[in-house]
């Protein structure tokens, strides 16, 4: 494979991580902050989503360190002064692009829908009863039944 191809798949894949990495940091910061209890987003809990985010985290710093590897010559004849800089409307024009898209990506994750994780059953009546209430059901009920004994 040639040297530009690499760089090009090399940079998508860094900036696709970076964009991750910024949707799931928002996701655990503002839909599912700390305290939200069983609240689940796309069925994982907000302690699965900072794993996703902690692998994807240690993925991004990989591909930094390879693409540092396969640029070290031009970051050595750029810190000595040896090459001239880039136009400045090209860097503005990308960060422009950037900027939009990272924007764009996360106002989009904060209005993915939020669902509580606790498993649901019905009473008898039909309403939906959560783990706790059924565990103070079976508790009044085991009292109940030990009164009937007497």
């Amino acid at each position: 494979m040639k040297r530009p191809l690499i760089n090009y798949i090399l940079d998508s894949l860094a900036f696709l991580l970076v964009v991750f990495l910024l949707l799931t940091g928002l996701l655990m910061g503002f839909t599912l902050p700390a305290g939200s209890g069983r609240a689940m987003v796309l069925g994982l809990s907000r302690h699965e989503w900072g794993e996703i985010h902690l692998w994807g985290a240690l993925l991004f710093m990989a591909v930094i360190v390879v693409h540092l590897l396969l640029h070290w010559r031009w970051i050595v004849s750029m810190t000595t002064g040896k090459v001239r800089g880039w136009k400045r409307t090209a860097r503005l024009a990308a960060l422009g692009v950037v900027l939009v898209m990272a924007l764009g990506g996360s106002i989009g994750v904060l209005y993915l829908p939020v669902t509580d994780a606790a498993p649901r059953q019905e009473n008898r009546r039909g309403e939906a009863v959560a783990q706790e209430d059924r565990q103070e059901t079976a508790d009044s009920q085991q009292r109940l039944r030990g009164r009937d004994r007497r």
